[in-house]
């Protein structure tokens, strides 16, 4: 990254118009800075939003069918022209967003990708890096409902921890480690695909480490416990990981 990095922020929504909404009006307190916006409508959102927002280097791209995680990254990664790829669910929220610390994090060219401590609600720090899952870890957290705490590493002279992956609802990645690997694997329609890309940087060698000077506000919605549809995707991108993980195919 010379003169400067850039960022280009993705954006997936489906349908959360209100919550899409607070998170651009976040993004105006980064004038100034080298940004750009893809937003990636899965489903129709209200006409006005564009409007609303067109004083923000916006790129809308609205799907004419509904695509996964993974597929929909791809698409605004393929608009990126940018230094840095930044993945951002709509339910995100910041006061404040230091790009200089991750901008400087990736300067490292051994690092792939890096993220902020995603806060709950409440600011409680939520999962968002965590050890790769095995399958006695998953039947572990099936029996006891839980998945335990994360074995994070310190980095030395380096203010970070080392995580095997970071959750996909905000994470820098450098664009052109993002590129070396392929992006996302479509394979997964939704969850998982944030794994997997860990274990894909693993490989080739990169990174991963969370920032735990740099917060943002997630609000998880966890549909996978409350939502048919998302535990049959959860289930089969799971049966994909380890299928992966049995065959080292990445």
């Amino acid at each position: 990254m010379t003169g400067g990095p850039s960022f280009c922020f993705s954006i997936v929504s489906h349908g959360h118009d209100e919550t899409l909404r607070t998170l651009l009006a976040d993004f105006r307190q980064l004038a100034g800075a080298e940004i750009r916006l893809v937003v990636v409508l899965n489903i129709p959102a209200r006409a006005d939003l564009e409007a609303e927002f067109a004083d923000l280097p916006i790129t809308w791209v609205r799907n004419p069918e509904q695509r996964g995680f993974a597929a929909n990254n791809n698409t605004a990664f393929a608009l990126c022209r940018e230094d840095v790829f930044v993945t951002v669910n709509p339910d995100v929220s910041f006061d404040g967003l230091d790009l200089v610390r991750a901008a400087t994090c990736l300067a490292d060219p051994g690092v792939g990708c890096c993220a902020p401590v995603c806060l709950n609600e409440d600011g409680s720090a939520s999962d968002n890096a965590r050890t790769f899952p095995t399958l006695w870890s998953l039947a572990r957290r099936v029996v006891g409902g839980r998945q335990g705490k994360p074995e994070l590493v310190a980095v030395p002279d380096a203010d970070a921890l080392s995580a095997d992956w970071l959750s996909g609802a905000f994470i820098f990645f450098d664009a052109a480690a993002f590129r070396a690997v392929g992006g996302f694997d479509e394979g997964y329609r939704l969850y998982m695909e944030d794994v997997d890309m860990g274990k894909k940087q693993e490989k080739a060698g990169y990174r991963r480490l969370l920032l735990p000077d740099l917060k943002v506000v997630h609000v998880g919605r966890r549909e996978s416990r409350i939502n048919m549809r998302h535990l049959r995707w959860h289930v089969g991108s799971l049966a994909r990981y380890f299928a992966k993980s049995a065959l080292n195919a990445w």
